[in-house]
């Protein structure tokens, strides 16, 4: 691999080479990688849907997706032509229908342009309707919408992260006992569904209000951050880029098999990655690797978040040699992206505070030295520089993707190369190797 400079690699994974479970390395006498749920995914933007009669995914009806009291679904779509009142025909998003009386639906109505959130019970007809403010969907705008409901009783719908509507029935009605759902469409062979692309479904599904979301749970949704592990039956990265699975990466294994007419939908960027659910999955090297001495790190991902969510941390990578001594690319409540070296149990932080946007590309590049600077680039351009501690010893370290050490704080972003070179490049390097890496792989990012 001819870079635009003299590189000695440490260490250095492409997502590329993933085989099953395992990650190999690119470097002789590197350290190849193990999944743990994460598993090899593509930059595919979504699944595209074009309303005909084969256009949906169907999830077989499950026991546990039925007669539930608590129920909540967020999805994530872009429309190809603006939806407003006056469209030629309603667009649904999705539904679980076991009769013409009894279901949950969500649809956008063409008589006056809003999105629709409906149970309906066979025993007492229209259990609630919710209807959104928004009234006209923008062609080629990425909307995710959270609907939920709880035994409490309360409904709710969400559009963005905002509260656009809710309702309280006065004697909750469980959803229908039965019935498959379906997401791009109102049925398996309905004509009405939605023409436009969808990124992401999580759905969950409980007994007791227990599993409702939290108001900072569903404005996480909205900024691309799950729920923890416990609210998250059935989720769906689409990222798979080929086939016809969509694979549920939730605890339910209800995988959604995709009709005839839909098709994967690919931007510029056509890459592999590790495909990370932020619930649970994570990919963890052998021990061994070296983070001692002058250093630069570098990690290469497609943002599947704001970096602004709320509820909890999120590590990118982590490279530990145990708690007092290690480097981290993490994600906090308080700020976006933190590059944090920990040497000797002291601290060092550069921060960087730009929020996002969902399906943006980051070249995340930092660096440390012996002599204690510190520095951290995004895209080529320096963020900030430090008076750290130092660096790390030379001691074993295990590399630690999508969480930290011990599994915890999961990140949904996708990895698409790291790699970790000897010496710490100058922000003149670092600025040629961010060019290299953007044409590479055909990133849209200014450099």
């Amino acid at each position: 691999m001819k870079t635009p400079l003299p590189i000695t690699f440490r260490e250095r994974w492409e997502f590329s080479g993933t085989r099953g479970l395992f990650v190999p390395t690119g470097c002789g006498g590197g350290h190849p990688l193990t999944a743990t749920g994460a598993q090899k995914g593509t930059t595919a933007d979504g699944v595209h849907f074009t309303g005909a009669a084969t256009s949906n995914i169907v999830v077989t009806a499950a026991a546990g997706q039925n007669a539930q009291q608590a129920f909540h679904i967020t999805i994530r779509f872009k429309l190809d032509q603006t939806f407003a009142a006056g469209a030629a025909a309603d667009f649904y998003l999705f539904q679980k229908l076991l009769a013409a009386d009894d279901y949950l639906r969500v649809y956008l109505e063409n008589a006056d342009g809003k999105l629709y959130w409906i149970q309906g019970n066979a025993a007492g007809g229209v259990e609630f309707t919710l209807t959104s403010t928004t009234v006209s969907w923008t062609a080629g705008t990425w909307y995710t919408v959270t609907v939920s409901l709880t035994n409490t009783p309360t409904q709710r719908l969400l559009v963005n992260g905002t509260v656009e509507d809710t309702d309280t029935v006065a004697t909750p009605v469980a959803t229908p006992n039965g019935g498959d759902m379906v997401i791009g469409s109102s049925s398996d062979g309905g004509t009405d569904g939605v023409v436009g692309t969808i990124s992401w479904v999580v759905i969950g599904v409980g007994a007791t209000a227990a599993t409702a979301l939290t108001a900072a749970e569903e404005s996480d949704l909205s900024k691309g951050a799950p729920p923890p592990t416990a609210k998250v039956q059935y989720m769906y990265l689409m990222d798979e880029g080929r086939g016809v699975t969509a694979t549920d990466r939730g605890s339910a294994g209800g995988n959604g098999t995709l009709d005839t007419a839909c098709a994967w939908q690919y931007g510029q960027v056509q890459q592999p990655v590790l495909s990370l659910d932020g619930i649970n999955d994570h990919g963890d090297s052998s021990s061994g690797v070296d983070i001692g001495g002058d250093i630069t790190l570098v990690l290469v991902i497609k943002a599947k978040t704001t970096f602004a969510a709320a509820v909890a941390n999120g590590f990118l990578l982590q490279l530990r040699i145990d708690g007092n001594n290690y480097l981290v690319l993490l994600n906090t409540p308080t700020t976006i992206i933190k590059w944090r070296a920990v040497v000797g149990g002291g601290v060092s932080d550069i921060d960087y505070i730009t929020s996002s946007v969902i399906d943006d590309y980051l070249i995340l590049v930092g660096t440390v030295t012996v002599a204690g600077a510190q520095a951290f680039y995004v895209n080529g351009a320096l963020v900030n520089t430090a008076a750290g501690g130092g660096a790390t010893s030379h001691a074993a370290a295990t590399a630690y993707f999508g969480s930290e050490a011990g599994a915890g704080n999961f990140d949904i972003n996708k990895p698409i190369y790291s790699a970790l070179i000897e010496g710490a490049l100058t922000a003149a390097q670092v600025k040629a190797y961010s060019r290299w890496l953007r044409d590479r792989f055909n990133l849209p990012v200014s450099i």
